[in-house]
């Protein structure tokens, strides 16, 4: 059995930690579209289908763009928010249709 004071702090320091963690706020439904055309950015005239969880995309030189929405709630106003895409390959994510960030993995 710790003493009080030690089961104080412990409970002090868990709630400083628990804003600081990682949480799944929720998942971003994707549709994506696939040209061997390499652009700067996605082009209007790519047609785009769903994009499940476990989908196969991609060959040598595609270029494979990806599209989702999510609403982030109002309650994470003030949190930093991390975007998670499981793939090995080459990314650059764009936020209100503007570059923002590139990932290399």
């Amino acid at each position: 059995m710790l003493p009080l004071e030690v089961e104080h702090k412990l409970e002090h320091r868990l709630e400083v930690i628990n804003k600081w963690r990682y949480g799944k706020i929720g998942d971003v439904d994707l549709e994506m579209a696939v040209t061997k055309e390499h652009f700067r950015t996605p082009p209007e005239h790519l047609e785009y289908n769903p994009a499940p969880i476990g989908s196969k995309w991609g060959s040598h030189w595609e270029t494979v763009w990806f599209r989702g929405q999510i609403e982030i709630p109002k309650q994470y106003k003030g949190y930093r928010i991390y975007y998670r895409h499981d793939s090995v390959a080459e990314k650059l994510l764009f936020v209100n249709g503007k570059p923002y960030a590139g990932m290399d993995i």
